[in-house]
């Protein structure tokens, strides 16, 4: 058996192949010549063009790079227990290794969706079944560090979509791929693959790696080094707004032990660069002190159109701040109305009365509780919930709620302001919930139109997934969300509100595994197969929950019944389910009990009281930060950034992330500082952040960072 890799010689449109039925695909024989298939795609932006957002096959058999405004998904299709035993990497995939510093690292090292393991994070996707099939399939979604989280999002639904098609295909359509069948429109046509092989034996003693652990090449390649990227940028190009310069970008030669073997190959983005400009060092915010005063700065900002505004170069630094922080300002003050009576905005908003009084708002749903009060209950009607910024919060248990609320508002003629602390992530959320369920666009068209109105919109990974199965539970067949049987379970949403009771959909899948989750004994639950509903009640349901929770649950299976095609409603006590019932999981042990893990949501809501809506205690100075808001500290600067992403942990930086209840410390593996340069930063940040130096810091490892770090990106 072969143990080559292979690509097409004739590219299939991503488009064509989603649209194209399963079983439209007839029995391939597989190939002994090759043991594993590539195929890849790229997301980019095109202004010119009427669909902004394009999508192109990439030719692995021409030299390619990953570019830093582009979003990539990668399909790998292999044969049970196969291994490649290349000696080096085909010469043709160089450039790609070489480029990969230009994609985040999060991409890299993590595996989007297979159809062997848990995928993007376990409460993302449900596990899969695995079939005794002679071919697999890993996906992986790789973002440039300076793509639009716009792009980003669209490759993260394109991600999914490819998911299932072939979850939903099975061993047929894999086969097909890896012989390299080419898909035209609706028409399937045989073509052939070509393999890839290594270029020259690599010199044993050079160990070359890529800037952070890249799960696909350790994977593929376990035993083999891969070329160090050969150049990175220097600094990026800044509008003529503020740098009168419109010099190209700069690269810099990284130092090499030993010359990487010259590459026949025209990267594109290197050649625009002119040879002779001089090396400049990295400019910083306070290499801009020179240029103008503070105030020239916020004026010259103010005078910006919007459009010229979300054009703004990413890595532009203004006076110890970046354009993360600049934007976020600037939408601070605004209310953006997302359709016709639905406004967003931020905490500062909802907290003058005289601003939502003038765009007639009537109502407000207030998405964190936790950190902004009610200001105005005798002026508004409100409704809030203690939701967190974090992927793994269940935020789709609230979208009938809310919508309910936004529609009988507007329906009596009043407006509704939804906000959260910055008007980025929980409450846009919300409102584009909202707008799918009642103008049926998918999450990447509403995402789009929001973007337009206001830049800054961003839900977090978990969001967006949960908004693209939200449009596919309203609009697509069952099998479009990744779990079976749909289970929802009814409980407390919050610590700091267990009255509010939720339908809260699980992504973990019950009875999989040796420590398996099981229905719980003290709650109730609605699973939802293909053509039937069941209502299961467990035998230590508290007395005094009984009739908020079955309240609920009646409610949430007559939403799932009109918008979501559920099936007749069939009740069970625990201890009285028919076979039917436990067929839904394939496992022999069935039974109900207490999961330890589950105990935030089952309060006996007799003995427990709902918290009030809170602020965050703020400083006194005249920009009234937020104290205990986590700041990013970006060496050598020793004033902290309060927007940031996951593209900050780049292998050159030296970072500390300041929180109320620690301070962690990141450390690329090309950072050069000193001991004592490290102690005093650390000094100087904490000093900053929490009025005094503190040494009691938490180290992050690149690649292995702690979930709790993460969270915060």
């Amino acid at each position: 058996m072969g143990s080559l890799i292979s690509v097409d010689r004739d590219l299939t449109h991503l488009d064509d192949l989603l649209s194209i039925s399963p079983s439209s695909f007839k029995t391939s024989k597989v190939s002994h010549l090759h043991s594993h298939h590539l195929k890849l795609w790229r997301f980019y932006e095109d202004p010119s063009s009427n669909e902004s957002i394009q999508i192109q096959g990439v030719n692995l058999t021409e030299p390619q790079i990953f570019k830093n405004k582009e979003c990539y998904l990668v399909l790998l299709i292999y044969k049970k227990d196969s291994q490649l035993k290349f000696n080096g990497y085909p010469h043709t995939i160089w450039g790609m290794i070489e480029s990969l510093s230009n994609l985040t690292p999060r991409g890299l090292e993590n595996i989007f969706t297979s159809d062997e393991s848990a995928c993007l994070d376990t409460f993302l996707l449900s596990r899969r079944e695995q079939e005794n099939n002679e071919m697999h399939f890993m996906l992986f979604v790789w973002n440039g560090k300076t793509a639009s989280s716009l792009l980003k999002a669209y490759a993260l639904t394109k991600g999914f979509e490819l998911d299932q098609h072939l979850v939903k295909g099975k061993a047929q359509i894999l086969q097909n791929l890896f012989s390299g069948v080419v898909i035209r429109g609706k028409n399937i046509q045989v073509s052939q693959v070509i393999t890839l092989e290594s270029a020259f034996q690599y010199d044993t003693n050079m160990n070359r790696q890529p800037d952070c652990p890249v799960y696909l090449l350790q994977w593929l390649w376990p035993e083999n080094p891969a070329p160090s990227p050969g150049s990175k940028p220097l600094f990026t190009k800044f509008r003529e707004t503020f740098l009168n310069s419109s010099e190209p970008p700069m690269f810099i030669r990284l130092a090499e032990e030993k010359p990487v073997p010259k590459l026949n190959i025209a990267m594109k983005e290197k050649l625009e660069i002119k040879p002779k400009i001089e090396m400049k060092p990295k400019l910083t915010a306070l290499s801009l002190s020179g240029l103008k005063t503070r105030e020239d700065e916020r004026v010259q900002l103010q005078n910006l159109s919007k459009k010229e505004f979300d054009m703004l170069d990413d890595n532009l630094d203004v006076r110890d701040t970046n354009r993360k922080e600049i934007k976020l300002k600037y939408y601070s003050e605004m209310l953006s109305e997302l359709c016709p009576g639905l406004f967003v905005g931020s905490d500062i908003v909802a907290r003058d009365k005289s601003k939502l009084k003038s765009f007639g708002v009537t109502h407000i749903i207030n998405c964190a509780a936790n950190v902004c009060r009610n200001y105005y209950p005798e002026d508004f009607t409100y409704k809030h919930f203690f939701l967190k910024d974090a992927r793994t919060e269940s935020i789709e248990c609230i979208f009938y709620e809310c919508i309910e609320f936004i529609q009988s508002s507007i329906k009596s003629g009043g407006k509704v302001f939804v906000h959260c602390m910055q008007g980025v992530s929980r409450s846009v959320t919300v409102c584009l919930a909202y707008i799918i369920f009642t103008q049926q666009k998918t999450f990447e068209q509403v995402f789009s139109d929001a973007k337009n109105l206001r830049g800054i919109c961003s839900p977090n990974t978990g969001f967006q997934v949960q908004l693209i199965w939200w449009y596919k539970r309203l609009t697509e067949d069952f099998d479009a969300v990744p779990i079976f049987p749909r289970v929802f379970s009814i409980g407390s949403h919050q610590k700091e509100q267990p009255h509010k009771i939720v339908p809260r959909l699980l992504t973990q899948p019950l009875y999989f595994g040796a420590d398996f989750l099981s229905l719980d004994s003290r709650g109730v639950f609605i699973i939802q197969a293909r053509n039937i509903t069941y209502m299961w009640i467990g035998r230590e349901l508290s007395p005094c929950n009984r009739e908020k929770y079955m309240e609920v649950a009646y409610k949430h299976y007559n939403c799932l019944k009109e918008f979501e095609k559920a099936g007749k409603l069939v009740e069970f006590k625990e201890g009285n389910e028919n076979e039917e019932f436990w067929g839904l999981w394939k496992e022999s042990n069935h039974r109900g009990s207490n999961n330890e893990q589950w105990n935030g949501w089952y309060y006996d809501l007799n003995m427990v009281q709902d918290e009030e809506p809170q602020e965050l205690q703020q400083d006194d100075n005249e920009e009234e930060e937020i104290v205990n808001k986590p700041k990013l500290y970006i060496y050598p600067e020793s004033k902290g950034i309060g927007v940031f992403e996951d593209e900050e942990l780049v292998e050159d930086a030296f970072l500390c992330l300041c929180t109320t209840e620690k301070c962690y410390t990141w450390k690329g593996i090309d950072v050069r500082v000193s001991e004592k340069e490290e102690i005093e930063f650390i000094q100087a940040v904490t000093r900053d952040y929490y009025g005094s130096p503190r040494f009691d810091t938490v180290q992050e490892e690149p690649g292995d960072e702690s979930y709790d770090f993460l969270n915060y990106f």
